[in-house]
């Protein structure tokens, strides 16, 4: 099986030449990107024919749409032992931050506050506001306290 990320910065040449190689071998791939991975957008913007369009769009299996991460699936990872945060304010402010931004923006500032807060220590709410506001400053900040009311 090949697994593929990152579809949407593909040129459509290499895109087909991809599934050439899954029709050549037989095996599966497994194709991520974000909303604009295929679109007819793409037959102006990318340079690609109608014809490569179809060709393309022919060939893809199946299509899934993946929802926002809801506020328990944030609770879940920023509840995780080695981001080591301690304390409701910090955990809702981490969720805040994730419902504003996106999981992978919640996993740097946890990551960022860990360092704060120093090798082992526990991360406290202190320690996630002050990541967030070096990362984004007050409209980080603002997204963490927002969200909270």
């Amino acid at each position: 099986m090949f697994l593929v990320d990152e579809v949407n910065n593909l040129e459509p040449r290499a895109l087909k030449d991809l599934l050439d190689i899954v029709t050549t071998t037989g095996h599966a791939m497994v194709m991520a990107g974000n909303q604009e991975s295929l679109s007819r957008s793409d037959i102006g913007k990318r340079k690609i024919s109608i014809h490569e369009f179809e060709q393309i769009k022919s060939r893809i299996g199946m299509k899934i749409d993946m929802l926002p991460p809801s506020s328990s699936d944030l609770v879940s990872i920023a509840s995780k032992p080695f981001f080591r945060l301690r304390g409701e304010r910090a955990l809702q402010g981490a969720v805040n931050y994730g419902l504003g931004r996106d999981i992978r923006q919640m996993v740097e500032v946890l990551k960022l506050a860990g360092l704060l807060a120093g090798e082992g220590k526990p991360v406290q709410a202190d320690h996630l506001w002050e990541a967030v506001e070096g990362r984004d400053g007050a409209e980080g900040v603002k997204i963490m306290e927002r969200k909270a009311a």
